[in-house]
């Protein structure tokens, strides 16, 4: 676990992927001790000044365990959506929402082709992120934490809808419990979707 990390709390507000190095890693955006934004690959570190210019040449080293920059100005923390926008960064954190947005479109319209021909439901899904939007506490854990337990907003809907393929059921209006209870489970997805999920996780909860 980085250092620099374990005290971070806000929801990332993510640029991109690292597709110059590691190829995995999302680019998060950070703030210098000097203000400055900077993207850092949350796998392997590779960080970046200019969002317009993420290449190879380009990039800056970052130390994992102190955080220090060649350039001697230390990343301090994750930048919350107001920075993001003071420092007019908004259009790429946005951009990469929709990409996000269009690719997961897509998986769905992949898996109602495959509804089909198939009749699984992940139950077990439906019941841990139900047990989840139940239990404010736990929220609190999991949307804050920087250990091993780690969670979101994000990932809770989709645990709920999408890994389960409840959502398929629902729009195809094929009854999974019973129909009062799918119209709940309905009626709780058009609340969540109204939530800006980029928010920080302190100002959702």
């Amino acid at each position: 676990m980085r250092k620099w990390r374990r005290s971070a709390k806000p929801q990332p507000q993510v640029a991109g992927q690292c597709e110059a190095f590691c190829r995995a890693g999302e680019l998060q955006v950070w703030v210098t001790r000097q203000g400055r934004l900077i993207l850092v690959c949350d796998e392997c570190d590779a960080a970046w000044f200019d969002p317009e210019n993420i290449s190879e040449s380009s990039f800056t080293i970052l130390d994992p365990q102190t955080s220090e920059l060649d350039e001697g100005d230390p990343v301090d923390h994750l930048a919350d959506l107001a920075e993001v926008e003071a420092g007019g960064w908004t259009r790429y954190v946005d951009a990469w929402a929709r990409r996000q947005r269009e690719l997961m479109s897509r998986w769905k319209a992949h898996l109602r082709a495959e509804a089909g021909r198939t009749t699984w439901i992940g139950h077990e899904h439906i019941r841990e992120a139900l047990q989840e939007f139940a239990d404010e506490e736990l929220q609190r854990r999991r949307w804050t934490a920087t250990g091993s337990e780690v969670s979101s907003l994000t990932e809770a809907i989709s645990m709920l809808y999408d890994d389960s393929a409840l959502v398929l059921e629902l729009e195809a209006g094929r009854e999974v419990y019973r129909p009062d209870i799918d119209q709940m489970l309905s009626d709780l997805l058009v609340l969540l979707k109204k939530i800006d999920q980029r928010r920080p996780a302190e100002e959702i909860l």
